[in-house]
C-alpha cells in the first residue's frame, strides 16, 4: 500500500505542476513573466518526471538495484532541469520588477548555473552508480544552493521593497525547498529514511508554482481568459511536445532494446491532433464566431486543460514501464489504469461541452 500511494502521489504531483503550467502559460496573453512561470512549471514537472518515473517502476517492479541504470540518468537528467528551472525563475523576476543592471548579480547567477551543469555532467558523478560519491552530489550543489540563496533574497528584498503581496512568500518557498532537499544529499545515504524530506521538499515546488498561478489568475481581469493568442500558443506548444515525445519514443525504445508495442507511440499523434489540430481549429472558429464568449467554451477550456496533460502524463508512465518490459502487481497496474480511465472520462465531458458551445455560438458580422 505504501508504494502505491507514493507512485499515485507522483503521477498527481507532476499532473499538478504540468497542469498549472500550461494553464499559466495560456492565459499568460503575452504577458512575459507569465509566460516564463508557466514555461518554469512545465519544466519542472517534465524534468522531474525523468527521476520520479524510473523511481515508480523500480518500487513497482524488481526494486532500485535492478533500475540504478534508469534512476541515475533520471537524477542527471533531473539536475539540469532544476537549474535551468532556477533560470527562468530569476530571468521571471528580473521581468516582474522591471530589474536594470544588477549586472554582478546577473553574471554571478549564470556562472553558478553554468558550473552547477558542468559538475554535473561529469564522469565522477557516477550517476549509474549503486553507491555515488558524496563529495561530488557536495560539489555540484554547492552553485546550485548559491542560486537558491541568491533567488531567495532577492525575491524577499523585493516583494518588501514593492509592497508585493502576492509574491511576499516565494522567498519562503525557495527556503523551504532547500531545507528538505540539502539534508537529503548529505544524509540519505546513510540514513534512508531521510529520503521522505523530499515529499515536503516537493510540496514546497508545488507552492512556488501556485503563487505564480494566483497572481496569474488574480490578475487575468487585464486581458481576455480565453484570447485568440492563447488558443495559437497552445497550438505551438503541443506541437512541440509532440516533435519531443516522438523523439523520445525513438530513441527510448532503441536504447532498451525493445520493439513491441508501447502506448509511447500514442502520444506524439495524440498530442499533435488533440493539440495542435484542434487549438488551431478553435482558434479558426474564434476569429470568425463570438465562440471565446460562449460560456459552455469556457467550461470546455478548463476541464480540456486539466484532462488533456494528465491523460499525457497517465500515457508517458505506461508506456514507459513497457518499454521496460516491467511487470506490474494488480494493485499498482489498477490504480495506473484507473488514473487512465478518469482522464478520458473528463476529457469526453469536455468535448461534450465543447459540442454545445459549437452549438450556442454565433457569427460574427463584418
Amino acid at each position: 500500500m505504501q508504494v502505491i500511494m507514493e507512485v499515485l502521489f507522483d503521477i498527481v504531483y507532476l499532473s499538478t505542476v504540468v497542469i498549472l503550467g500550461f494553464t499559466i502559460f495560456l492565459r499568460a496573453n503575452g504577458r512575459r513573466q507569465y509566460q516564463l512561470f508557466g514555461i518554469m512549471a512545465i519544466v519542472l514537472g517534465f524534468g522531474d518526471a525523468f527521476h520520479l518515473v524510473p523511481r515508480a517502476v523500480a518500487l513497482l517492479t524488481t526494486g532500485f538495484e535492478a533500475n540504478i541504470y534508469y534512476l541515475g540518468i533520471g537524477k542527471l537528467v533531473t539536475s539540469i532541469t532544476m537549474t535551468i528551472f532556477y533560470l527562468i525563475l530569476y530571468y521571471a523576476y528580473r521581468i516582474r520588477y522591471d530589474v536594470k543592471g544588477e549586472k554582478n548579480i546577473m553574471i554571478t547567477f549564470y556562472v553558478m548555473a553554468i558550473a552547477r551543469i558542468v559538475l554535473t555532467l561529469l564522469p565522477q558523478n557516477e550517476w549509474t552508480s549503486l553507491n555515488p560519491p558524496l563529495s561530488f552530489a557536495i560539489y555540484r550543489n554547492i552553485p546550485f544552493t548559491v542560486m537558491g540563496v541568491m533567488i531567495i533574497v532577492l525575491f524577499y528584498k523585493a516583494s518588501r521593497k514593492y509592497n508585493d503581496k502576492a509574491f511576499k512568500n516565494m522567498w519562503l518557498s525557495i527556503v523551504l525547498s532547500f531545507a528538505f532537499y540539502l539534508p537529503v544529499v548529505l544524509f540519505s545515504g546513510v540514513y534512508p529514511l531521510v529520503g521522505m524530506l523530499m515529499i515536503p521538499k516537493t510540496m514546497a515546488y508545488v507552492w512556488t508554482v501556485v503563487i505564480a498561478y494566483k497572481d496569474m489568475k488574480n490578475n487575468s481581469e487585464e486581458v481576455p481568459k480565453d484570447s485568440f493568442r492563447g488558443l495559437i500558443n497552445a497550438a505551438f506548444i503541443y506541437i512541440l511536445l509532440a516533435l519531443s515525445s516522438g523523439v523520445f519514443y525513438r530513441e527510448f525504445t532503441k536504447y532498451v532494446g525493445y520493439n513491441g508495442y508501447t502506448k509511447l507511440s500514442l502520444l506524439h499523434v495524440h498530442m499533435m491532433v488533440l493539440g495542435t489540430f484542434l487549438y488551431f481549429l478553435l482558434a479558426a472558429f474564434a476569429l470568425n464566431t463570438n465562440l471565446l464568449n460562449v460560456k459552455k467554451f469556457k467550461i470546455f477550456r478548463k476541464l480540456y486543460i486539466f484532462a488533456l496533460p494528465f491523460m499525457m502524463v497517465v500515457v508517458f508512465t505506461q508506456g514507459v514501464i513497457q518499454a521496460m518490459q516491467v511487470e506490474l502487481s494488480s494493485g499498482a497496474n489498477g490504480a495506473i489504469n484507473g488514473m487512465s480511465g478518469l482522464s478520458h472520462i473528463v476529457l469526453s465531458v469536455a468535448f461534450v461541452y465543447l459540442f454545445l458551445s459549437f452549438r450556442d455560438m454565433k457569427m460574427i458580422k463584418k
